[in-house]
């Protein structure tokens, strides 16, 4: 029985002294931290009733050092732990922070925009876990962790979402020399480019915010398009303020401005419009005079639509002559 207390008094005595030690470490660590001398302070790996602090003071430091990554691998041990609310919390701001510490939105191209999204996303859901925010109401148990959900919606409101813009002409072939634009609603220019027969998706648009698909000049040989209005819905998706006729159904995040051809060019119809040089020349002519003339000049039009190697006879020897 007397061995038996004096086991358990070493060991009481050993538990006492790391302790002691865990304690006069941290409060060390603490001390010179407030100094801002940063430092790892092995004495504080001792913890034994509250082990995530350790690993959690740790990264703090490594935090202040600049070297976020060593600094988010000891957020995460401290994590492992388990700590209660208010330390789980706590650990998952840091957390959250020393991955984001580096991002800046104004630097993210269309190429790295999906993994920035994803990002910001997975440092949402930290937050989240455990109830220290809410991902769909503002009723998080933890105020700063709430609050900083809720600035990581913001940026990537800021980011905006991606939307295809395609030039195509009637048949929906890729249509290029467009001189296209992105307006705001009140059709101030906020981008500009020339198409080359590939979608464009150089540009991000804000949730719920209203553009205008702006045609400066079309290609050669073609109408301009009516402007397209659209509005970003918060799923990405686009939809339109009214049908424009330019507009050709897509996907969900295209808008598609279509270019069409002059009815003349188009064969659709509409009326030949006098031509004033022809008119001036028939005047003091004869209607037989103006016949022949009209002969001649279709039969010249005709030759040079015709290739040669369809004629029946040799055009040499035709007169011309009106019967």
């Amino acid at each position: 029985m007397k061995r038996i207390l004096m086991g358990m008094g070493a060991v009481f005595a050993i538990v006492l002294l790391l302790l002691m030690a865990n304690e006069y470490g941290n409060e060390h660590m603490i001390d010179r931290y407030q100094k801002h001398h940063y430092e790892e302070n092995q004495l504080a790996m001792l913890g034994i009733l509250q082990p995530y602090i350790a690993p959690y003071n740790l990264g703090n430091v490594y935090y202040q050092r600049g070297e976020y990554e060593q600094a988010v691998e000891s957020y995460q041990k401290a994590l492992a732990y388990q700590p209660p609310e208010g330390a789980d919390c706590m650990i998952r701001i840091n957390l959250v922070l020393a991955k984001l510490v580096s991002f800046d939105p104004e630097k993210v191209t269309v190429e790295e925009y999906d993994d920035a999204i994803s990002m910001l996303r997975e440092a949402q859901e930290i937050l989240c876990l455990n109830g220290c925010a809410h991902m769909e109401d503002n009723k998080g148990h933890n105020e700063d962790a709430q609050e900083l959900k809720e600035d990581i919606d913001e940026v990537i409101e800021e980011l905006g979402v991606p939307v295809t813009l395609i030039k195509t002409d009637e048949n929906g072939d890729p249509l290029s020399g467009a001189a296209l634009q992105v307006q705001d609603i009140d059709g101030n220019m906020i981008y500009e480019w020339e198409s080359d027969g590939t979608p464009y998706t150089n540009i991000r648009f804000r949730i719920g915010e209203s553009y205008i698909y702006h045609e400066e000049e079309a290609p050669s040989g073609y109408q301009q398009a009516e402007d397209i209005i659209f509005t970003i819905n918060e799923d990405g998706s686009v939809s339109y303020e009214k049908i424009s006729e330019a507009a050709k159904e897509g996907a969900p995040d295209e808008v598609i401005m279509v270019d069409q051809k002059p009815e003349e060019q188009e064969g659709g119809g509409g009326s030949e419009q006098p031509d004033p040089q022809q008119e001036e020349e028939n005047e003091g002519q004869t209607p037989q005079e103006q016949l022949e003339q009209l002969q001649q000049q279709t039969q010249v039009e005709r030759t040079e639509e015709i290739n040669e190697d369809q004629y029946l006879f040799d055009y040499e020897y035709y007169t011309g002559e009106i019967w």
